[in-house]
C-alpha cells in the first residue's frame, strides 16, 4: 500500500464523531483533492495541525469548512532547530517508556 493511501486510510479511520486529531507535520506527498474528500466523508471532528513552515497555509484553506474547529500551530523554529529539538524529544520519550 502506497503512503498517501495509508495515510488517508488512517486518517478515516481515526476521525471519531466529536473527536479531535493531531498532526504533525504534515507533509505533501498526497494530492490535497483526496484529503479533503477524506475529511469531507468523516464525522464530525477538530484537526490540531503542528509545522514549522507555512506552506500548509493553503492546505488549512481547503480543510477548514470540513472540521468542525481547525486550529494551527506555528512553531517559530527554523528546519535545524526543528530537527535537534524533535530528536531531544524523542530521546526523552524513549527513556521514560522504555
Amino acid at each position: 500500500m502506497d503512503q498517501e493511501f495509508q495515510f488517508l486510510v488512517n486518517y478515516r479511520l481515526l476521525a471519531k464523531e466529536g473527536g479531535s486529531l493531531f498532526w504533525f507535520m504534515p507533509i505533501d506527498y498526497f494530492s490535497y483533492a483526496d484529503l479533503v474528500e477524506v475529511i469531507k466523508s468523516c464525522p464530525t471532528h477538530s484537526l490540531t495541525v503542528v509545522t514549522y513552515y507555512d506552506s500548509v497555509v493553503s492546505l488549512l484553506e481547503l480543510i477548514q469548512p470540513h472540521v468542525k474547529q481547525l486550529s494551527w500551530i506555528r512553531l517559530g523554529l527554523d528546519s535545524k532547530e526543528f530537527r535537534y529539538k524533535a530528536g531531544l524529544i524523542v530521546t526523552l520519550i524513549l527513556h521514560l517508556f522504555v
